[in-house]
């Protein structure tokens, strides 16, 4: 049985010349990301591509505005000095939205080094119809603002969604069934990227953070889901449901502290223990929330870390639930239902903030349309 995992412009197979210049010249685009200052001779070597090829792909990405000679580089041996090149960050822009948060949904326009240029909100009422229009108006908004030419669309989606960006169920949104990419497209007449929220805050992790190719980022905000990625590939599961773990339910007395819980999902079990922060409780109040929900995260997941053996997990969310107290409770529990001396668990909060699914759906827009 294979798993559906995120795929970037780049596939494996035979390449047709079209698909060989994609690749080619997203090749090109990441060896400049990575090493900027770079010339024509250093881009041929690092990518094994023929001076030929690296030139004429060089001087179709000057053309378009997106790469820039520097100046030469300073060199005391013989011939010609080299010309260096850089990306001009600044010559498209990426549209981004966040549709997970509570009460509002933010949208940003990013550059080409995944930098969140201009930001935007739109606020939303309760869960229904209204909230798609809520979420073409700040797209509609975003690309208003626009200077340059846009690259794509990326949103994140607290929900189900398949390959084709259409959302199959979001119960924080009181979405089922909406094609929302296929409404973004036909309002902009732009690409669009629909992930769901946890699966953009992974990717956030992996690219911006520094977080290892085995990581497991759960977010507790709206709702309560999360990204899985192992082996460095975004796991998305056969329904495209991987990490919606929320809506399990449970019947275990250890999460409630011997209380009933028959027919409760795992979100639900959260949201009650984190109210009093929501709430804005006293610091007690608040402290103490924060240390429940991550003993009751820690109970499940220990399950989910000893069967994958997963080397890092990453709290991230709402600022009220989500703190470091939240998530050495969290890791206690694993630590403490784990009988092995083998598995070490890496256990931190996300540093990104309210911006990782912004960013991580604006780093998927640059690996698919620029392989960057």
């Amino acid at each position: 049985m294979s798993a559906h995992r995120s795929g970037g412009p780049l596939r494996e197979g035979k390449l047709l010349p079209r698909d060989a210049r994609h690749h080619n010249r997203a090749l090109v685009l990441r060896h400049l990301r990575r090493s900027p200052e770079t010339s024509r001779s250093d881009l041929a070597r690092s990518t094994q591509l023929s001076r030929i090829t690296v030139s004429e792909l060089v001087a179709a990405l000057i053309d378009e505005g997106l790469v820039e000679e520097t100046g030469v580089r300073t060199s005391d041996g013989p011939g010609k000095p080299a010309r260096l090149l850089r990306i001009v960050s600044g010559a498209r822009n990426v549209l981004t939205c966040d549709l997970s948060r509570q009460e509002v949904f933010h949208g940003a326009l990013a550059d080409l080094d995944g930098t969140l240029l201009d930001r935007m909100e739109v606020p939303v009422a309760d869960a229904g119809p209204d909230t798609l229009v809520a979420a073409v108006d700040l797209v509609q908004g975003l690309v208003g603002r626009a200077q340059v030419p846009l690259l794509g669309i990326g949103v994140g989606v607290p929900g189900i969604v398949d390959e084709d960006g259409a959302v199959q169920r979001s119960t924080n949104l009181g979405w089922r069934a909406v094609r929302l990419g296929d409404v973004l497209r036909a309002e902009t007449g732009l690409p669009v990227t629909v992930l769901n929220d946890g699966d953009a805050g992974a990717l956030a992790e992996i690219s911006c953070a520094g977080a290892s190719g085995d990581v497991l980022v759960v977010r507790v905000g709206r709702g309560l889901g999360a990204g899985l990625v192992l082996g460095g590939e975004l796991v998305r599961g056969s329904a495209f449901s991987a990490g919606e773990f929320g809506h399990v339910r449970l019947e275990d007395p250890a999460l409630t502290g011997g209380g009933p819980v028959r027919g409760r999902t795992i979100e639900q079990l959260v949201q009650e223990a984190a109210a009093p922060a929501f709430a804005g409780g006293t610091l007690r109040e608040v402290f103490d929330a924060q240390q429940e929900v991550g003993r009751r995260l820690g109970v499940v997941l220990a399950v989910v870390v000893g069967m994958l053996d997963v080397a890092e997990v990453v709290l991230a969310g709402d600022p009220r639930v989500v703190t470091d107290v939240t998530t050495a409770s969290m890791a206690a529990e694993v630590e403490s239902r784990i009988a092995s001396d083998v598995h070490h668990l890496t256990a931190r909060t996300s540093g990104l903030g309210a911006e990782a699914v912004l960013l991580g759906a604006a780093g998927q827009v640059l690996a698919d349309r620029a392989g960057l």
